[in-house]
């Protein structure tokens, strides 16, 4: 992994010290960085005080080469950080004029008026360099301290996102000294835990040769495996990729949905799409979800059909006309085809996905405990693939994510 360039997050505000919300933006930094071949070195946060932020710009500028900080860029009376920051390199704050005109455009479009507080969000230090924000009020801004760029960001994640990929993943690229010259694939696995990864990779991670190396990332219940390679001749990074890559296939293709960075429910779209076939899911323990990922990606409309969330018992029935023995009998094999094959009567689709399981953190019984999701997918033709899944510990909400996404690899293992 490239450690040569020391990258740190700087993030500010009251409310995620008292944890009423949480720093996603540094993870999503951390993973950002880490698929383009670098790594995270150390992430902080901080109040909305003016000597803590100016303590911390001063302790990172005098080991990092790269700071991303997020927050206090808003209009209310607690968002101060660009004032500190121009107070701090002695420089007044003036309005970029580029970013009060996105401005006033926002505030006429929605009958709003300009006013003191709104205007605070387009003023940034002098001579600082201006990164616009292209979906909120309140541009980012570049200052350089020493040997370390610091870019100050929205602490918005909807705001940040674009702006760090657009404006501060080109510059990290560019000040590494190894910049465009990390090549990396990805394997994308479900359905296999992070220490058995390691164990299959165990043999290839001691035998690849210097400049490749093996990066690991859990998001569950997915782990992701990628495989970098540092070389300045562009066609050698591709020829060891290219050498590597059937060894570690060969290892993972029982588990591998996916060889690029896609979301599992793209690559379901992508083949109802390149098989021109709908789907209607009948859901019980996701609540849904499995249909509102679906449907988040433009163009769902075409084939996804819609759902049934059949969560009681009585809903089954009224539903789906599903007659049940016993209340212990909703999560089991024959409850998750019955959904299925009920759903793609009443809808007319070409697929049907059927899914139940306890969620908790009640439920369960001693041959179904907490976690077991019983999954079916069916066509018209007849064709039906059953699983029963058995998920780990985890939070409720947790746990009908991964139910989810093992519904939606069901589904894509059946169009294959």
């Amino acid at each position: 992994m490239n450690s040569l360039l020391i990258v740190e997050t700087l993030a500010i505000g009251d409310e995620l010290l008292t944890g009423k919300i949480a720093d996603s933006n540094s993870a999503f930094v951390g993973g950002a960085l880490f698929e383009n071949g670098f790594r995270l070195s150390r992430q902080n946060v901080i109040p909305d005080e003016k000597k803590a932020i100016q303590s911390a710009i001063g302790e990172l500028a005098a080991r990092a080469h790269v700071v991303v900080c997020f927050g206090g860029l808003g209009p209310t009376s607690d968002d101060i950080t660009a004032a500190v920051v121009a107070e701090l390199i002695q420089k007044p704050l003036v309005e970029d004029p580029a970013s009060r005109e996105r401005l006033i455009a926002y505030l006429n479009s929605r009958q709003r008026s300009l006013t003191e507080q709104t205007l605070k969000q387009v003023r940034v230090p002098e001579g600082s360099e201006v990164i616009p924000n292209f979906v909120g009020a309140a541009p980012g801004f570049r200052i350089s301290l020493g040997q370390c760029q610091f870019f100050f960001l929205p602490g918005v994640p909807d705001e940040m996102k674009p702006m760090f990929h657009h404006s501060v993943m080109s510059v990290i690229k560019r000040n590494s000294p190894v910049s465009g010259e990390v090549e990396s694939c990805v394997w994308r696995c479900i359905g296999i835990v992070e220490s058995e990864v390691q164990r299959l990779m165990d043999p290839i991670e001691s035998s690849l040769p210097d400049g490749m190396w093996l990066g690991y990332r859990t998001r569950f219940p997915e782990n992701y495996l990628y495989l970098y390679c540092h070389a300045p001749d562009p066609q050698k990074r591709k020829s060891l990729i290219e050498k590597w890559k059937p060894e570690i296939e060969s290892r993972l293709e029982p588990f591998c949905y996916g060889r690029e960075d896609r979301d599992l429910e793209t690559w379901v779209l992508d083949l109802l799409k390149s098989k021109k076939k709908n789907i209607v899911c009948a859901e019980s323990c996701t609540g849904g979800l499995v249909v509102q990922r679906l449907t988040q990606i433009s163009g769902a409309s075409d084939w996804v059909w819609g759902g049934f969330v059949t969560y009681q018992i009585a809903a089954k029935q009224d539903m789906l006309g599903i007659r049940l023995n016993q209340s212990t009998d909703a999560v089991s094999q024959q409850c998750s085809v019955q959904l299925a094959q009920a759903a793609l009567a009443k809808s007319g689709c070409d697929i049907a996905l059927g899914i139940t399981g306890y969620m908790g953190p009640t439920g369960g019984t001693a041959d179904e405990p907490l976690g077991t999701v019983w999954i079916a997918v069916a066509n018209r033709e007849g064709k039906l693939l059953t699983e029963r899944i058995g998920l780990p510990p985890r939070s409720r909400a947790l746990l009908q994510w991964g139910a989810a996404s093992f519904a939606l690899n069901a589904v894509r293992k059946f169009l294959k």
